[in-house]
């Protein structure tokens, strides 16, 4: 769809540059299709993209005359301010003066079928041209998805996209959880700026909660009972915490089979690209993949959770275990966290393996180990070749007595 600006304010040359919005005045606006005379002339018609009003040209395509008569029998072409069912924007429908009810009835029909085609038109490139601004202003993919996934929902709840406070209304009314709507909130102010819309957002705070953290052998028996290709995407995620968006980014490049390394160089929510050490298991699964493309996992994001979901449930109902219904791909990278500071202690080195910028974000998993009767291996290092042989296995140094280093590491 072309889009008619001014150059003075901004936008691209305006190809139209005679025209302006008869309710604001503005001249940035959207080419909507046409309006069809009764005596077959087409009129351009316009949306405004600053008020969201529709108008239509003085007369017909690549004519200057003024709209006239269709007849001799006084059937005038009048024009009938009208609502458009879907979007609610003032819009223009040709009715002729005088026809009976049944032909006025049809011909409003007409018109609607026809505004409601051309007005879909327009909605689906306008969010086509939102989101390609969007990634030339460098926002992530997530972001992009997240917004053009509420814009549509919007919609097909019939709720005005240029109306905030329809959309205020419609987030209200939801049985979301808080976060969710707060999520809400900023995907569609992210669309307002864009489109310049005044409005004044609701506050709806993030809920701080606990995450489920199953058990080590519930994951183990969802990496074991799921297809080839789930299953090294689960026990990828187990042993690296990545988010789901950065495993399915992670490159063959990212893979180092000699030293067992993975890189986690695209990190997502503007985290840190960290390095982690791979188990050999993790290493030799990844050898047997076939290099199909650049990528690691050649997969979406939503077939991968879709795969995952339909596998996870089928098992959780074969194992007679319901709490598999709980674990989400997400859910590895709590898993994860949780483990690895419930064996270090070490919330700085949790943070650096997770990438988190703030180690706010980090603290959360403090609170989800339990440290009563904790145990630990003790070991005692005579001489420097024994305390670097601990370490290298995982003990950590505890202090010096009687000239010689004690090491543990928990059980």
């Amino acid at each position: 769809m072309a889009r008619a600006e001014v150059q003075s304010q901004g936008g691209f040359p305006s190809k139209e540059p005679h025209l302006h919005c008869p309710e604001c005045g503005s001249k940035r606006f959207f080419k909507a299709g046409f309006r069809y005379l009764l005596d077959g002339n087409a009129v351009q018609r316009w949306l405004c993209r600053s008020c969201g009003y529709r108008f239509s040209e003085k007369g017909p395509q690549g004519s200057t005359q003024p709209l006239r008569k269709t007849s001799d029998v006084s059937q005038h072409v009048s024009i009938v301010a009208s609502k458009s069912l879907k979007a609610e924007l003032a819009i223009l429908v040709p009715c002729r003066v005088g026809a009976s009810g049944k032909e006025a009835k049809n011909l409003e029909e007409e018109a609607t079928r026809q505004e409601w085609a051309a007005g879909a038109t327009a909605t689906i490139d306008a969010k086509t041209e939102f989101a390609e601004q969007l990634k030339r202003d460098g926002y992530s993919q997530d972001t992009i998805r997240q917004c053009v996934h509420y814009l549509r929902l919007f919609e097909k709840k019939s709720v005005n996209i240029l109306n905030p406070e329809q959309v205020k209304a419609f987030i209200a009314e939801q049985k979301w959880q808080t976060h969710s709507k707060a999520t809400a909130v900023t995907m569609y102010n992210v669309f307002a700026k864009y489109m310049h819309l005044q409005w004044t957002l609701p506050r709806y705070r993030y809920d701080q909660k606990i995450p489920f953290i199953p058990t080590e052998k519930e994951v183990d028996d969802l990496i074991a009972g799921t297809g080839k290709k789930t299953s090294m995407l689960l026990r990828l995620l187990k042993e690296t915490g990545a988010r789901l968006t950065e495993a399915l980014r992670i490159k063959w490049t990212d893979v180092d089979l000699t030293k067992g390394t993975v890189t986690i160089d695209s990190p997502g929510k503007k985290s840190l690209p960290w390095i982690l050490k791979a188990s050999s298991t993790l290493m030799a699964t990844l050898n047997t993949l076939p290099r199909e493309s650049d990528y690691v996992l050649s997969r979406t994001r939503n077939t991968a959770e879709s795969n995952y979901r339909m596998q996870r449930n089928r098992l959780a109902q074969k194992l007679g275990n319901p709490r598999l219904k709980q674990i989400h791909l997400h859910t590895f990278r709590h898993f994860y966290a949780t483990m690895l500071y419930a064996k270090t202690l070490n919330i700085l080195k949790v943070q650096q393996a997770l990438g988190h910028k703030n180690i706010n974000n980090t603290m959360l998993y403090t609170h989800m180990v339990n440290f009563d009767g904790d145990e630990y291996n003790v070991q005692v290092a005579e001489n420097l070749e024994e305390a670097k042989k601990l370490l290298e296995v995982g003990f950590d140094y505890v202090t010096d007595m009687d000239s010689r280093k004690l090491f543990r590491k928990r059980k």
